[in-house]
């Protein structure tokens, strides 16, 4: 195996500073980030599912707080306008989808079983 005679330290990267926006390679005051390692990855999604898990469970908190303190008929009328609103998109779908099935099937005329020929190798 041959060894380069670069370093992968050694190499550097010249970037215009005239801009005062923060890029996302560079840091404040155009210093290089810290490196990135598998442990800051980690670290960042840790946090992020943490974070996820924090917000499920205000939003668990807050629905069984509604369910436990809304009056009885505002539940059921709540609930009742969600599923009319899913009643109505499931016609819909199934309206859509039994009209695309009958302008595609095949007519064809049906035949009693008697008065259908078979061929002689069927029959005996």
């Amino acid at each position: 195996m041959a060894h380069s005679t670069s370093d992968i330290h050694s190499i550097t990267l010249s970037i215009d500073s005239s801009s005062s926006s923060q890029t996302p390679l560079m840091g404040q005051r155009g210093q290089a980030p810290e490196d990135i390692t598998f442990e800051s990855l980690k670290k960042i999604i840790t946090e992020d599912d943490v974070e996820r898990k924090r917000s499920q469970e205000m939003k668990q908190k807050a629905i069984l707080e509604k369910f436990q303190t809304a009056p009885f008929e505002q539940i059921v009328a709540k609930i009742d306008a969600e599923s009319m609103v899913f009643q109505n998109k499931l016609s819909e779908i199934l309206t859509t989808i039994s009209d695309e099935n009958k302008d595609n099937a095949p007519q064809h005329q049906t035949t009693a079983v008697f008065d259908m020929q078979f061929p002689d190798l069927y029959v005996y």
